[in-house]
């Protein structure tokens, strides 16, 4: 049996309110946007893919270690980015503004926790950002991004991050915790 899993930062639920008072009057824009419901917000680390069962345990040690070893930092997002480009986009994000560097330290850290685990992450390359809406065929953002560039910033402190099970259904994805990863306090308490 396996799971389709990734590991995932998610934002305080105050960050997530803040950030839907923008997003919730634009979510009847729709066609060909699927706009992402607030309770899936997250920052990717890594995507797995379809991981065994059995290897869902060493992967959750050593995504501990990552954390127990892990400092919280400040993260801020704000500021559209359309993928692939703005003329074609399948994905509508907010970029990182602060800490994409940390963010970066921590998914190298975590993608190489999950290769020792033996559940390989995809290969494509890190950029920190927060998925607000997807189109599978692609399609131009650029009023979007517009939109989305006025939204302003949202930020927070990283405390720890998610092992999701991801279930794809026709009205969208389904993220549930697996298991959660809290770094220790800055204060060493």
């Amino acid at each position: 049996m396996t799971d389709r899993l990734f590991v995932a930062v998610v934002p305080p639920q105050s960050v997530v309110d803040d950030l839907e008072r923008y997003v919730g009057p634009r979510r009847d824009f729709g066609a060909p946007w699927r706009w992402s419901p607030a309770r899936n917000w997250h920052v990717t680390l890594a995507f797995l893919g379809d991981v065994d069962a059995g290897l869902q345990e060493p992967l959750a040690e050593l995504l501990a270690d990552v954390a127990a070893t892990t400092g919280p930092f400040s993260f801020a997002s704000g500021g559209a980015l359309a993928f692939p480009d703005p003329r074609n986009a399948k994905v509508l994000a907010l970029a990182a503004t602060q800490g994409a560097d940390d963010m970066g330290h921590l998914a190298r850290r975590v993608r190489n926790a999950c290769s020792r685990a033996g559940a390989q992450p995809d290969g494509a390359r890190f950029t920190p950002h927060l998925t607000l809406a997807r189109n599978g065929r692609g399609a131009s953002a650029r009023a979007l991004l517009e939109v989305a560039d006025s939204f302003g910033t949202f930020a927070w402190t990283v405390g720890g991050f998610a092992l999701f099970a991801s279930t794809l259904a026709p009205s969208g994805a389904r993220y549930n915790v697996v298991e959660r990863f809290d770094f220790p306090p800055a204060d060493g308490s």
